[in-house]
């Protein structure tokens, strides 16, 4: 009986290369989004294929999988390290400057190759509907 699939097989380069050309235009994209931009630029690909080069591309380090709350991975391309801040309020991701140097990530006992710091607080277009809200309401 004839293997049908192998986690090994080789992935179609074209469809690695779209996801990668998305994702250097888009920060952080999940599968519905690159399938949906991808859609928009009249191609068509099944969500298998993508979700299968997304791991070939990650166990390559050619990108990076994010689950930053809930269960949706959010991918991005690895080309400079990050961190990343979050809005508490409309859920926006941004990517920041890592302000961690190498040389200060040191536990005794353990090697560490890598890190991400997220961190979280009230973007600056949610700190102004909160204050004209708090304003129309004659709140102080």
């Amino acid at each position: 009986m004839p293997v049908l699939y192998n986690k090994d097989m080789p992935r179609n380069p074209i469809v690695s290369k779209k996801i990668k050309d998305v994702l250097q235009k888009k920060h952080l994209a999940s599968v519905p989004q690159i399938l949906e931009i991808l859609e928009k630029n009249g191609e068509k690909y099944n969500k298998t294929s993508i979700y299968r080069s997304l791991e070939k591309l990650h166990e390559k380090g050619e990108i990076c999988r994010q689950t930053f709350s809930g269960n949706e991975s959010l991918y991005e391309l690895r080309k400079d390290h990050h961190d990343h801040a979050i809005c508490k309020s409309c859920k926006k991701i941004v990517a920041i400057e890592c302000t961690h140097k190498k040389e200060e990530q040191r536990i005794p006992g353990f090697f560490i190759d890598h890190h991400h710091t997220i961190l979280y607080g009230i973007c600056s277009d949610c700190l102004i509907i909160k204050e004209e809200l708090r304003k129309a309401l004659n709140v102080s």
